[in-house]
């Protein structure tokens, strides 16, 4: 101590060096309270007060790890690494609507001040935003569409249901195996009974996720074409034959 700064060792990429630091540094949460979607990878900011130069390991803890994940350094359970001015980087893997608390912790030898986070993890609204196929004769037999997202399939939650002219259908999730390598990753596929063909006109097709959160997607348009009629060439009618004498 000399003069009120703190002389810390720590260590970054393996290569040892010193930061004088002044007085107690605290940290403090940006935005402690929150609403986020389930399955992102959202960032929590904070501030560290007053701002110290270099890195060091933040000890991070999660109420309840079966709804948000703390990303964390292999082998150290509740350390997260951070630079100055980022975020802890979080995943959300359960919609609850139910709030849990993430703490964050500067080290005892920094002054062993805390944040603390509520996050509350909901459903997103589905952002469906493609229909395929898109039309069919009327009178056809019965089919399967699939509808895609604006984002690769993340809005689609567990419990994600395709709705046919404002009625419920059997609805299946589908994954790419290509992941990130095809444009889409996730998708919904239900099954189009051939009575729902029978007549032409248009078919309206909606994705509900449910809550907490969800809600309505946007109208996506099934268009069942008339079929063109059959048109029968009837032969020409014979005409009695003149014989000339």
């Amino acid at each position: 101590d000399r003069g009120g700064r703190h002389l810390y060792a720590s260590s970054v990429s393996g290569d040892r060096f010193f930061v004088y630091r002044y007085g107690n540094p605290s940290i403090a949460a940006q935005m402690p309270q929150q609403t986020v979607f389930v399955n992102r990878y959202p960032n929590l900011p904070f501030t560290i007060s007053p701002p110290q130069p270099g890195d060091f390991t933040l000890e991070v803890e999660t109420s309840d790890p079966s709804v948000i994940s703390v990303n964390q350094i292999p082998g150290q359970p509740g350390v997260t690494p951070f630079a100055n001015s980022s975020g802890i980087r979080i995943q959300t893997l359960r919609a609850t609507g139910v709030p849990v608390t993430v703490r964050a912790r500067v080290p005892a030898e920094l002054g062993a001040s805390q944040a603390s986070w509520q996050l509350t993890v909901v459903n997103p609204p589905s952002t469906a935003d493609e229909l395929s196929p898109s039309s069919i004769a009327a009178g056809s037999q019965g089919l399967t569409i699939r509808v895609f997202d604006a984002e690769s399939g993340l809005s689609f939650v567990a419990g994600s249901t395709i709705y046919w002219n404002g009625s419920p259908k059997t609805t299946r999730e589908k994954n790419s195996p290509c992941a990130y390598l095809c444009e889409y990753s996730r998708w919904l596929e239900a099954d189009i009974d051939a009575a729902d063909l029978a007549s032409s006109g248009y078919a309206t097709v909606t994705v509900v996720n449910p809550p907490p959160g969800g809600g309505v997607s946007r109208t996506l348009t099934f268009n069942i074409a008339a079929r063109a009629p059959i048109v029968r060439e009837e032969p020409s009618p014979k005409l009695p034959r003149v014989v000339r004498h």
